[in-house]
């Protein structure tokens, strides 16, 4: 009996320093990893390789907000020795009132008229909560312009909305422009 106790304890002690040894080594999925970056917080954004000279990076969710509405945007784009190619903006918009996909009849990212872009999904969240989901392919050179000032203006049949960043959106992306200048 003796020797089964001790046979236990050095199967833990061996799990035990294995699991130290993984992580102090550091294993596992890294995101890329670029000294020019060293001013953008990695919680702001991941980043991977994905072929020959390309990076291709996801911005997490940031908010925007407009009266007491609020709208949450994510971005994925890729970099490549062209520069900045295939820029793709989700985004929810949370509103107390539902609003048919029909009755959308403007959508504009700063200055810019988006005329294609997907609804995802327009569905009750809670019972005065509706989320409308959108996902717009936004010109690559109008991201790399406008970055930093971006805004959401929805236009229905009856309003008309534009989503201003919040503070702290507001300095994420001021930040984001490292990436890619």
């Amino acid at each position: 009996m003796m020797k089964i106790n001790s046979l236990k304890k050095l199967n833990r002690l061996l799990v035990i320093a294995l699991i130290f040894l993984v992580v102090s080594c550091g294993v596992g999925p890294k995101s890329n990893s670029n000294s020019q970056l060293s001013g953008v917080s990695e919680k702001f954004y991941t980043s991977f390789y994905k072929e020959e000279g390309s990076t291709v990076y996801y911005i997490k969710p940031i908010d925007f907000e407009s009266d007491k509405e609020e709208l949450i945007a994510d971005i994925t784009f890729m970099q490549n020795s062209n520069g900045i190619e295939n820029v793709i903006i989700n985004f929810s918009v949370f509103t107390q009132d539902k609003i048919s996909t029909s009755e959308i009849y403007s959508l504009k990212i700063n200055e810019t008229i988006i005329e294609d872009f997907k609804i995802l999904y327009n569905e009750p969240k809670s019972s005065k909560l509706f989320e409308m989901r959108y996902s717009v392919n936004y010109p690559s050179k109008e991201f790399i312009k406008n970055y930093s000032n971006l805004n959401f203006t929805i236009a229905t049949n009856t309003t008309t909305k534009t989503y201003l960043p919040k503070k702290k959106t507001s300095k994420i992306l001021q930040n984001i422009g490292l990436l890619f200048n």
